[in-house]
């Protein structure tokens, strides 16, 4: 976003080294400016939060939960179709089973929202073929920060992705036994 609150501060910084007693900074930084015509061009103080969310073949795109809870001011239902329907699957070099986790960053999912997602696949006996596609995403309304921090959210989002496969193997191969002696 041009002209975001990082960016005017680094502009900032160089009038204030060059000309302003170190009093006469703090002033300066402490005092939020208004931008010419009246129009807000900060972020809004809303807090992050993480969406995990499946696709189901009965229910569509269906958000499971959120970190923190959500109130009802955002639509997780066409923000879970927006980000599951991305071409996520032809980033993978494995065509028979789904291997690898996609990473992608959507910086404007809305006009305020960007995230970074982590796409992956648990084993489901109930799903068809097994697999259900599912991702975990990082949500922001400061788009120079998830620019900024790219490397580390997706990095911890593809940990969290791991730690969930890793336990649902176990629990998939609890389903299938019990399939099998029915």
């Amino acid at each position: 976003m041009l002209w975001s609150p990082n960016e005017v501060l680094a502009y900032l910084k160089d009038d204030l080294d060059a000309k302003k007693s170190e009093e006469e900074k703090k002033k300066l930084l402490k005092r939020r400016i208004q931008p010419f015509g009246g129009f807000e061009t900060w972020p809004k103080d809303k807090d992050d939060f993480i969406l995990i969310a499946e696709n189901s073949e009965i229910h569509g795109p269906n958000p499971l939960f959120t970190i923190p809870e959500l109130d009802s001011s955002i639509d997780l239902n066409s923000l879970c179709t927006r980000i599951l329907s991305a071409d996520f699957q032809g980033l993978s070099n494995n065509k028979k089973l789904p291997r690898k986790n996609a990473q992608l960053l959507m910086p404007h999912l809305t006009s305020q929202l960007h995230g970074a997602i982590n796409y992956f696949f648990l084993f489901d006996s109930e799903a068809r073929g097994f697999v259900r596609p599912t991702c975990i995403a990082y949500f922001t309304y400061d788009k120079h920060k998830l620019i900024q921090l790219a490397g580390p959210i997706l990095k911890t989002l593809g940990e969290a992705a791991a730690i969930l496969q890793h336990s649902n193997i176990f629990y998939h191969l609890d389903d299938l036994k019990n399939l099998r002696t029915r």
